[in-house]
């Protein structure tokens, strides 16, 4: 065997242990890859657990108990007039609208709880039936769970076309 020969082969040699080594850096890096996917990730659970507290805290803040009417709610809308401007464009729709009630059983809020798909009607809806609602006062110590005295009621669907 020549010097050349020898020198070919010991490159040959270098090659071949060169690329396995190259072949087997490339399956571990796969494999270790492959195991980190399969680990679930650490999952902060805490701004998730905080964001469900703040939910809780939200509808416990809302009394279970409701406003009660005086007369026929259904006559309210009437009695407020139907909003012009809005029905001049020929806006239409239901609307379904949620007062809060104070103790003294006048409508301080309102709240579309269901849109009529026009902002000036919805607005319009909620200003008619806060001028319109009358509500029974809270008797001292009856306010319920909740917010003491404050009350909600909601509406049925106010459909302004149909009202004369």
């Amino acid at each position: 065997m020549t010097a050349e020969q020898r020198t070919r082969d010991g490159r040959l040699a270098w090659i071949i242990v060169t690329g396995c080594a190259l072949v087997t850096a490339t399956l571990l890096t796969l494999l270790v890859a492959a195991a980190v996917r399969r680990i679930p990730p650490s999952f902060d659970r805490a701004p998730f657990e905080a964001d469900v507290a703040a939910r809780r805290r939200r509808v416990l803040a809302i009394p279970a108990n409701t406003a009660t009417p005086v007369g026929d709610p259904a006559g309210w809308p009437a009695k407020a007039g139907r909003p012009a401007e809005p029905m001049a464009r020929g806006e239409d729709g239901a609307v379904r609208v949620t007062l809060t009630v104070n103790v003294d059983g006048v409508p301080t809020g309102c709240a579309v709880a269901q849109s009529s798909g026009y902002d000036d009607l919805d607005s319009a809806t909620c200003n008619a039936m806060l001028w319109a609602a009358d509500f029974r006062p809270v008797r001292h110590g009856a306010a319920g769970p909740g917010s003491p005295g404050v009350r909600y009621w909601t509406s049925p669907p106010i459909d302004w076309n149909r009202i004369r």
